[in-house]
């Protein structure tokens, strides 16, 4: 196709060096070594700090875990408000819930007439338990749902009776 033949003589504007091994000798060889197995229990450290809940010391938050477990709360009489409040918040804390994580989890908790009353006030509830925010804070007004005069007078009568 072509008159002429194809001129191979060009070099390229970066030359390729030709293949040349070079070796470490034994120091080198060693810090080399070193090296990377620092960077492989630096790395190891990250991973088990991590993983066990601390901060890695780079602004993180430890992770979200499920260590204690929540049981329902239904809002029935028989219900210790107070008692099932405490027990969250333990929980909660024990697997590093913030307060909007909680806020976002307690209707899996609540259930019967206790999912009613949320779902029914969800849309104003914006708040876990923000001090001056009562009327839009879960705390303060499941407290007041659900621990009424009638109630509070039970469980006195029945504290008088042990």
């Amino acid at each position: 196709c072509f008159k002429r033949p194809f001129n191979s003589s060009i070099k390229p504007l970066i030359p390729i060096p030709k293949s040349t091994t070079k070796a470490m000798d034994k120091d080198q060889l060693k810090v080399f070594i070193d090296f990377i197995t620092k960077g492989f229990k630096n790395v190891a450290k990250e991973l088990k700090s991590s993983s066990s809940g601390g901060s890695t010391g780079h602004g993180s938050t430890p992770k979200e875990s499920n260590i204690i477990p929540v049981k329902p709360f239904f809002g029935n009489d028989d219900e210790d408000l107070g008692d099932w409040i405490r027990s969250f918040e333990i929980a909660a804390e024990a697997n590093n819930l913030t307060n909007d994580r909680k806020l976002k989890i307690v209707p899996g908790y609540l259930q019967g007439l206790a999912a009613y009353w949320f779902e029914e006030n969800t849309d104003n509830i914006t708040r876990w338990n923000a001090t001056g925010y009562a009327n839009s804070s879960f705390v303060p007004c499941f407290l007041k749902k659900f621990s009424t005069e009638e109630k509070q007078n039970m469980w006195h009568h029945q504290l008088n009776e042990l």
